[in-house]
């Protein structure tokens, strides 16, 4: 989330912490998994969800082993977001 970090303090034209916060309200980033979204009501990243599974015959194992995670499913960030109720306190 740091590339999301450096577009909002580039969009902000400021490293202030309120401008940056402000910036990022609403904001899009297309990542490697997806496209991620800063919820402005209460600046939670909204990103889509992977369910995956170890396996044991991967082409490129983790940390020296054959075992690494096998994608089974993808589900869309708008079908996991669920509605929030946080009343976020704002700096005036």
């Amino acid at each position: 989330m740091l590339d999301m970090l450096k577009k909002a303090s580039d969009q902000a034209k400021s490293t202030d912490p309120v401008d940056v916060a402000k910036a990022m309200e609403g904001m899009e980033l297309e990542t490697t998994t997806g496209e991620v979204v800063m919820r402005a009501e209460d600046h939670q990243i909204q990103l889509p969800m992977f369910i995956s599974v170890m396996k044991d015959d991967m082409k490129y194992g983790a940390e020296g082993t054959d075992y690494n995670f096998k994608k089974v499913a993808r589900i869309d960030r708008e079908a996991v977001s669920l509605p929030t109720t946080c009343r976020m306190r704002r700096p005036k």
